[in-house]
């Protein structure tokens, strides 16, 4: 490339850069950009020119971030995903599992009534969160029933 002055006076300014800054793996990175210098007779006026052109990759989505609170309250077991979050800025949909087993709760709150699980018993709830573009998340809790 002749002509292209990235390098200056001893000091390379970068041809391409990356977003987010301090993104670590390809995988996130969500954006190029490209800062061009050129100059067709070094050292003469007009002195050089600025060229630069980025792209966002609009499909490359991250995906949600599953999270929950448990709460018991007078032997009910209540189920709270309003802490979940998606990157993307997406709606998301949810789905309850108990020890393995979907419970049909399709909700951000689920509640198990009083009386559903003997005192003193450990059981693992999960939760799965799907974005509108497709992309889901789960996490998971043990719980002791009081």
């Amino acid at each position: 490339m002749t002509n292209t002055t990235n390098t200056n006076n001893g000091q390379t300014r970068a041809l391409f850069s990356y977003g987010p800054a301090g993104a670590s793996s390809t995988a996130q990175i969500k954006s190029v950009a490209v800062d061009v210098f050129i100059d067709p007779k070094p050292g003469s006026q007009p002195g050089e020119t600025e060229l630069t052109s980025g792209i966002f990759l609009r499909n490359s989505l991250a995906p949600p971030v599953a999270s929950f609170t448990v709460t018991q309250v007078n032997g009910s077991v209540q189920l709270n995903a309003s802490t979940s979050s998606d990157p993307n800025g997406q709606s998301l949909s949810y789905q309850w599992y108990l020890d393995g087993s979907a419970t049909g709760g399709t909700t951000q709150q689920y509640q198990f009534a009083s009386g559903t699980f003997a005192s003193g018993s450990s059981h693992t709830f999960m939760l799965t969160v799907t974005n509108t573009g497709g992309l889901s998340n789960s996490t998971s809790q043990t719980v002791k029933v009081n």
